[in-house]
């Protein structure tokens, strides 16, 4: 469920979760009432479906973390491209998101040159510590690295080629392949 519209509010003011009642008032223990966003990464390496690889965790999941700010910088971004061996400088420039962060529809390409990562999604997904009033929310960023060079053997991550499946819940998968649509990785 795409969650990019305006949120619905309850009579007296509380935002309502797009899934419907939950049978629990409140934001229960979801740190704010509305969404609560958990942004995930889509970080590549390689120009081609046959030398890609992505970036998973250790649980084989994309990356992630909570993400309560929308601030132009994306911090968490920045030191896991520094954790996989990008310079300081390249870091901080490939975690500048767009002044325009809306999402980028599947047939748009993102340029060769363009160092931003691409908004790919915006989903509401239900979870079991959801109420009426707070919902959680995957916010997918991708960002293509090309055929820099980074590290190869990493704590606590590792590069899984794209030639053999993955073990992506089916909407990270469904995001999977829209980004390396707009990156025109084939």
């Amino acid at each position: 469920m795409d969650s990019c519209k305006g949120w619905m509010l309850s009579a007296a003011g509380y935002p309502l979760n797009p899934h419907g009642r939950r049978g629990i008032a409140g934001r229960g223990c979801h740190p704010r009432f509305g969404a609560n966003k958990r942004c995930y990464y889509i970080i590549l390496i390689g120009t081609s479906r046959a030398d890609c690889k992505l970036l998973l965790d250790a649980q084989h999941n994309l990356p992630n973390e909570p993400h309560p700010e929308s601030g132009s910088k994306d911090e968490h971004l920045a030191s896991l491209l520094r954790t996989i061996g990008l310079p300081e400088s390249d870091a901080q420039v490939f975690s500048m998101r767009r002044l325009d962060s809306s999402i980028v529809d599947s047939s748009e390409l993102v340029p060769t040159t363009d160092t931003s990562p691409a908004h790919i999604a915006r989903l509401a997904i239900e979870h079991d510590i959801d109420t009426d009033h707070a919902w959680t929310e995957h916010d997918l960023w991708a960002i293509s690295l090309r055929n820099r060079r980074v590290v190869h053997s990493i704590i606590g991550y590792f590069w899984h080629p794209l030639s053999s499946r993955t073990s992506l819940p089916a909407t990270h998968e469904e995001m999977l392949n829209k980004t390396l649509r707009v990156y025109g990785i084939a």
